[in-house]
């Protein structure tokens, strides 16, 4: 028999344990890691306030992306990612000059050259062949179509010449087609299969403790020192009892903060899944997968070899002005001229010009990339095509039945 405390000790345990100014420092640190740290979040109950910032971050998309059967989110690394560190959310991005130049710093321009920014998000994996039996496999595919898109890159419609090669695919590992379907897997991980504390009802309790500590600085020392690090989810768990005591409840179907609180705690599986919680690609993903399989009961497959990469869009549901996909006619595979997963974003004359008075920009092109372009570029996930056949999905949700309006759930069985 597990020996379990009675309420009034665990309380008097909680607050001989932790002096104020302790409890004050760790709000302090909570409250920073949005703005200054997102990194740096240890814990799920950490990650809450990371994750937060980015749902509200992407509010304008969430709409449209439930009745559109996708997922979006910014091409735009977080604050902190620069340099070569640069390209984290499944969109790698270069500068280049008419003549296929890569573009570092102003120095590297010619007086009578244009700049562009070259973003792709075609899969680093995009035509390898897998290992077998018969022997092991093969990176020449991707290789060859990496060189067959830079020379399709050189017509006028597109760079002018060909670009470095290293620039037309994403190189990351991260950025691969092997490893997003490992992590959709991931986050629509079976309930059974989850470790103690990572449960949908853990982290939903984990939500809605946060949620109490917003608005209320008094409040906030005590739930951050009792919720955090915590398995807030056993059916009889006395710390969730106390955290009730203490005015954290779950929201309800119908609530005006549930459909926010239940994105925030999906969204938590992002770290459990091996993702990266401050990425905002990952967060977003894992959000929306693991409320698909918990809430409607949705299952995933493998991300399709027809899918290669994540199509880029804008906020408004178009690209950018400034911006053009790659036209890429004379690439086998590629249906129609416009190719979806490689944009083209071009800085005016009159840009160009001003770099000089630009420092940060002058010295960072790809910076200039990244603040001029990145922000208003949004990827697209196919949640669609991604659903596996399986039962007829739950509805209960508001979530759920958006979705289901939409034909999201068109070929489930």
């Amino acid at each position: 028999m597990v020996f379990r405390p009675p309420i009034l000790l665990l309380l008097l345990l909680i607050a001989c344990t932790s002096t104020a100014p302790e409890s004050g420092e760790r709000a302090r640190k909570f409250e920073s890691l949005v703005t200054r740290s997102p990194s740096r979040a240890k814990t799920l109950f950490e990650q809450a306030p990371v994750s937060d910032a980015i749902i509200r971050r992407h509010r304008a998309t969430r709409e449209r992306d439930l009745r559109d059967g996708v997922v979006r989110w910014t091409c735009r690394d977080v604050p902190g990612v620069s340099g070569a560190d640069s390209g984290q959310e499944y969109c790698e991005y270069a500068a280049v000059n008419n003549r296929g130049k890569a573009v570092e710093t102003l120095s590297d321009l010619q007086v009578d050259d244009s700049l562009s920014c070259l973003f792709t998000s075609i899969f680093s994996d995009v035509r390898d062949l897998p290992a077998s039996r018969a022997g092991g496999g093969s990176k020449e595919p991707t290789a060859e179509y990496r060189r067959a898109i830079a020379r399709a890159l050189a017509s006028q419609n597109n760079i002018g010449s060909v670009p470095d090669e290293r620039l037309v695919l994403m190189t990351r590992s991260t950025n691969s087609r092997a490893l997003a379907t490992e992590f959709v897997a991931a986050c629509s991980v079976d309930a059974d299969k989850v470790k103690p504390g990572e449960s949908m009802i853990a982290m939903q309790r984990l939500a809605a403790c946060y949620r109490a500590t917003l608005g209320s600085p008094a409040r906030a020392s005590h739930l951050i020192e009792l919720c955090d690090g915590t398995d807030l989810g056993e059916s009889d768990s006395q710390l969730w009892r106390i955290a009730e005591e203490s005015g954290v409840k779950l929201a309800k179907v119908g609530d005006e903060a549930f459909e926010h609180e239940r994105d925030i705690a999906a969204s938590l599986r992002t770290a459990t899944a091996a993702g990266v919680p401050w990425r905002n690609s990952d967060v977003r993903i894992c959000s929306y997968v693991a409320r698909l399989a918990d809430e409607c009961g949705v299952r995933f497959g493998a991300v399709p070899t027809e899918v290669k990469g994540f199509r880029f869009t804008g906020w408004s549901g178009k690209l950018p002005p400034a911006c053009r996909y790659a036209e890429l006619d004379d690439v086998a595979d590629i249906d129609g001229l416009e190719f979806e997963q490689l944009v083209i974003c071009d800085f005016s004359r009159e840009e160009v010009r001003e770099l000089p008075f630009n420092r940060a920009w002058s010295a960072d092109i790809q910076r200039a990339c990244r603040e001029r372009f990145a922000g208003e570029l949004l990827l697209e996930a196919p949640l669609r095509a991604l659903a596996a056949p399986g039962p007829v999905p739950r509805l209960e949700s508001e979530f759920c039945r958006i979705y289901a309006e939409a034909g999201a759930f068109d070929g489930v069985q």
